[in-house]
């Protein structure tokens, strides 16, 4: 899988990279929407979930303005 795998990339399969297993909590309807996508895209949950997050980031990064970014400081 693609690290920088987008939503679009899940219609023409990718090669593998290497992964990390992260184990999150999340609302049990936004795992139902990741399943309609899973179906929708006839793909893998971790191909969506991996492409939905770069998704996310990119927006994040293109019109991330008026949010404060945590890089650099310090977890107490």
């Amino acid at each position: 899988m693609k690290r920088d795998l987008k939503l679009e990339d899940l219609k023409q399969r990718s090669e593998l990279v290497p992964m990390k297993l992260l184990s999150v909590r999340v609302p049990v309807d936004l795992i139902d929407r990741i399943d309609d996508v899973v179906d929708l895209l006839n793909a893998g949950k971790g191909e969506v979930v991996v492409a939905l997050l770069n998704e996310g980031l990119g927006r994040y990064q293109t019109g991330g303005a008026g949010v404060e970014r945590r890089v650099g400081k310090k977890r107490r």
